[in-house]
């Protein structure tokens, strides 16, 4: 997917702003955040690759690597460099991710082999496997579209800025409109659109709606600049 000028501007414009808040070491708080994160970073690999997110114990992001590359439709994983990397790091958890140039989403016997054998390896030294994800290009497309989409108005930029900047992190639908001067309405209908695209989320406290932004935001924008323009 190419961008048009106006398009590279306003990611950049997002990367720019949310640089000078972002606070490294984000705690993925669903799956769905993550595959989204991990589709954005991986879903465009033309050759098969296997990468690992490693966890502390409150499941806090210590690294993405990407530990192993193949071909158009294999790649070879040793156990023992995942097990060997993942103490190094002294992680507690792991989310195993590879792609699928094909765009076939369901893994194969063999990825459920590995999985398993995986597993095992990795309990022997008390790292629990979480997930093994499988991302395509058509998801990091779709993906990418609605990101894009989610940008396409400055004052959604200013929105994130702001939420990724919040202390303690949320911030109220009322607070977010007086600081951008616009009306509560036109604000919620601006987080809905970041919402869908997995920028922010949200929660209702009595009254109240509190949005955030999601940890892996900014990650997901260099993503989306790194592959696209």
């Amino acid at each position: 997917m190419n961008l048009n000028e106006q398009q590279q501007a306003i990611v950049r414009q997002a990367l720019d702003i949310m640089e000078q808040a972002v606070h490294y070491g984000p705690i993925f708080e669903s799956p769905n955040q993550l595959k989204t994160f991990l589709r954005l970073k991986y879903g465009a690999e033309e050759n098969e690759q296997f990468s690992v997110v490693f966890l502390d114990a409150q499941h806090r992001l210590i690294a993405v690597e990407q530990l192993f590359r193949g071909s158009l439709t294999q790649t070879s994983v040793y156990p023992r460099v995942v097990v060997k990397r993942s103490l190094v790091l002294n992680a507690a958890a792991v989310v195993l991710c590879h792609n699928h140039p094909s765009g076939n989403t369901q893994p194969s016997r063999a990825d459920e082999y590995l999985t398993q054998t995986l597993k095992t390896a990795l309990h022997l030294v008390d790292v629990r496997v979480l997930d093994h994800l499988v991302v395509t290009a058509n998801e990091h497309h779709h993906q990418t579209a609605f990101v894009l989409k989610a940008l396409a108005d400055p004052a959604r930029i200013q929105l994130i800025s702001i939420l990724m900047a919040a202390r303690p992190g949320e911030v109220s639908t009322g607070d977010l409109a007086e600081a951008v001067g616009l009306s509560s309405a036109t604000v919620s209908h601006h987080l809905g659109q970041l919402k869908k695209a997995g920028l922010v989320s949200s929660e209702r406290r009595g009254i109240n709606v509190l949005y955030r932004a999601e940890p892996d935001a900014l990650e997901a924008l260099r993503a989306v600049l790194a592959t696209c323009c």
